[in-house]
């Protein structure tokens, strides 16, 4: 029995005219060998499954052909066959994943300076040479930079960046593309019709899309999905979802849908019915990831929109209550929640977790509309704020003096004139002060209010020195505010302090009834009561651990 052999081996490119999706490289080669301008060594550099290593083994087949160098080998020849079949001793494959090592370079140096086996050249074709080590590239580096005459190296790699720059630049680099939908969709259509395999239009744009630009990977979907085939049906594309562990995209259009519409119940439901179905999570994350990023280009593109809404089958009128920022939102979080699938202790909760999140209301708003909510708090705050008869302010700019404040930002509280009011508000507040020596110190500091708030109080002092008293005891700020809640009925919260220099207290004289200034005939009569109380009044103005008075 014949073995079976695999569509991407079947129809594997033989000439360089047969390459899909390179126009570039073809050509350049083409002219090569026309002109005779082959190079001892080339540099293909592209994505897996672009046709990097078939080019290699094209390119020695033209060289090696018995009929001559030619951009169209004949594939009959021994040199042409021995090629196609991998045991050509003239053509040389290396894996260099596999031999990476410098010695095993160094053997490669050794036979480079024999001859060949009746070709005109010997060609080393090194598969993945980014996986060689630095030794072994910087042993290859002169034998690639000047080989013998008749020795043509041909390095391939997907990871161009981890070749050395050496290496590089001794060699002609070409670049392979990713290979374009629409030529991925041409090629499997091609290969359907002569392999006899039934499939439908939406199956074809399944699988473009799935390969990603790699050939390769189309033409091997291709070649699973033909075992579903049935005497004279075609592929059913359910069959084929399920094959793949995807999900149908009218059915995932429906999630969305539920999403954007904020329809929790159904987006829960539909999600559930998802994973009890077997769906592989990750593939769930990014089927929906990349239905939404449809959706987004659906957003900006009326003609992607329109073929979009054919292949899903329903119309996309929920796109005329979305904003662009907000796809693109929901977007990002699916990608940084599949990149987190592998340490979550379910990955069926998270996916749950995560429709839920992309369905709260204050995740997806966007920053401008942020910025109306803020702007419409603002204004509704100001229309709403109500300013007490006794307490009326005008604002008025000033100079910027140096100051303390509780605020959070460092800017120092500007100068205010009172209007009248403020003053015999003031009065009252400190002579309902408890403490004496409080009283004392707001009366020494010519304290006064420069304005105050629906929940805070703002005092102006003469003097930096009395500033920290004031701003850094908390019982006393506590003693202000009891008093100022006794005053005018309002629960204040906060007292901000700021120096005003040039601005003298209003507060009158306590009478010697009041105590909260100590009398001129005590202090003159040095009474043990007086010298007791003189020295706790100056140890709370000034800050001193313990004054003595000389008797």
């Amino acid at each position: 029995m014949q073995q079976y052999q695999p569509l991407y081996l079947k129809y594997r490119p033989q000439k360089l005219s047969e390459l899909v999706g390179q126009e570039v490289v073809k050509r350049t080669l083409l002219n090569a060998i026309t002109h005779n301008k082959i190079v001892h060594a080339y540099l293909f550099c592209g994505p897996k499954g672009t046709g990097k290593t078939s080019t290699a083994r094209i390119l020695a087949k033209s060289l090696n052909c018995e009929k001559g160098i030619t951009a169209d080998p004949c594939g009959k020849c021994v040199s042409c066959t021995s090629v196609t079949n991998g045991n050509s001793l003239d053509v040389i494959e290396i894996d260099a994943a596999s031999r990476r090592k410098v010695e095993d370079v160094e053997d490669l140096i050794n036979r480079v300076n024999l001859g060949t086996f009746g070709s005109r050249y010997k060609i080393y074709i090194i598969d993945e040479v980014h996986m060689l080590t630095d030794h072994a590239f910087n042993a290859l580096l002169k034998t690639l930079e000047e080989p013998p005459n008749n020795v043509i190296f041909i390095l391939a790699t997907t990871e161009e960046y981890k070749v050395i720059p050496t290496v590089i630049s001794r060699c002609q680099k070409l670049d392979f593309k990713p290979v374009s939908n629409s030529e991925l969709i041409e090629r499997v259509k091609n290969i359907s019709k002569s392999e006899k395999i039934s499939i439908e239009e939406s199956v074809i744009d399944f699988i473009s899309k799935r390969a990603n630009g790699c050939l390769r990977d189309a033409i091997s979907f291709l070649d699973q999905i033909s075992v579903l085939q049935q005497e004279n049906k075609p592929i059913d594309s359910k069959e084929v979802f399920e094959l793949f562990g995807t999900v149908d995209r009218t059915s995932l259009f429906s999630l969305a849908e539920a999403v954007l519409n904020y329809d929790r119940k159904k987006a829960i439901d539909l999600a559930e019915n998802f994973i009890k179905s077997g769906k592989d999570i990750s593939e769930l994350f990014k089927c929906l990831g990349e239905l939404f990023l449809d959706l987004t280009k659906a957003k900006l593109d009326p003609v992607f929109k329109k073929s979009l809404s054919q292949e899903i089958g329903c119309d996309l009128n929920i796109l005329n209550k979305v904003n662009h920022g907000h796809l693109i939102k929901i977007i990002d979080r699916l990608n940084e929640s599949q990149s987190k699938l592998r340490f979550a202790l379910s990955q069926e909760l998270q996916f749950l977790v995560e429709i839920i999140t992309i369905m709260d209301e204050d995740f997806l708003v966007s920053l401008s509309e942020l910025k109306e909510r803020i702007e419409k708090l603002e204004k509704k705050s100001g229309n709403e704020q109500t300013v007490q008869p006794v307490i009326s302010i005008k604002e008025k700019e000033s100079p910027k003096t140096d100051s303390y404040s509780e605020d959070v930002d460092k800017e120092p509280l500007a100068k205010k004139e009172p209007e009248i009011g403020l003053d015999s508000l003031w009065n009252k507040i400190v002579n309902l002060v408890e403490s004496n020596p409080t009283k004392t110190l707001l009366t020494q500091s010519e304290s006064h209010l420069i304005s105050v708030d629906n929940d805070f109080l703002e005092i102006g002092i003469s003097k930096n020195m009395f500033l920290p008293r004031l701003k850094d005891d908390t019982k006393r700020k506590e003693i202000i505010l009891k008093a100022a809640k006794s005053a005018t009925g309002r629960d204040f919260k906060l007292i901000k302090f700021a120096v005003v220099p040039g601005k003298k207290s209003v507060i009158p004289p306590a009478s010697n009834s009041d105590e909260s200034v100590i009398p001129a005939s005590k202090i003159l009569n040095n009474t043990p009561e007086s010298t007791d109380e003189l020295s706790k009044t100056l140890t709370d103005l000034l800050g001193a651990k313990e004054i003595k008075l000389a008797d």
